[in-house]
C-alpha cells in the first residue's frame, strides 16, 4: 500500500512539474508573438510610409 501511495505522490509531482513547464512555455510563446508582431508592424507599416 505504501508503494502505491509513493507512486501516486511521484506522479502528482511529475504532473505539477509538467503543468508548470507548459505554463512557462506558453508565456514565452505569447511574449515572442507580441515582439514579432510589434517588429513586423514597425518594419512593414511604419518604415514603408513616406517621411513628411
Amino acid at each position: 500500500m505504501q508503494r502505491i501511495r509513493n507512486a501516486g505522490h511521484f506522479l502528482e509531482k511529475v504532473g505539477d512539474l509538467a503543468v508548470e513547464a507548459f505554463h512557462v512555455l506558453g508565456l514565452f510563446v505569447i511574449g515572442g508573438t507580441i515582439v514579432w508582431s510589434a517588429a513586423h508592424a514597425y518594419l512593414v507599416d511604419i518604415m514603408q510610409k513616406p517621411f513628411l
